[in-house]
């Protein structure tokens, strides 16, 4: 896994989804390896995800999931999602920072 507190940037993406009875967010992070110029990837959260699919509740999740990863403003350059409202109020009133900065 690349390890984000010797550099480089990243990609991320979220998705919530119901299989089931039971909820789920997943994460995956995405870089260039910088010695190879490949692309890497690596799913980094598929966790349960209790309760409503609320814009905050995604937000308290993906800072918590971002934090344990080192990942940070100052390595994530964009966060993919599907255009649902939840995700979208997410980022539209927390911002970027907020989802990114382990203080969040």
């Amino acid at each position: 896994m690349h390890d984000c507190r010797y550099g480089g940037y990243v990609c991320t993406t979220a998705d919530v989804w119901t299989g089931g009875s039971r909820q789920f967010l997943g994460v995956t992070v995405s870089w260039i390896d910088s010695q190879t110029l490949e692309r890497k990837s690596a799913a980094i959260a598929c966790k349960r995800f209790y309760g409503m699919h609320s814009f905050d509740a995604i937000v308290n999740q993906l800072s918590s999931i971002h934090s344990s990863f080192g990942l940070t403003s100052q390595y994530i350059r964009a966060t993919v999602t599907d255009n649902g409202s939840n995700f979208v109020k997410a980022f539209r009133e927390f911002g970027v920072s907020a989802l990114n900065d382990s203080s969040a």
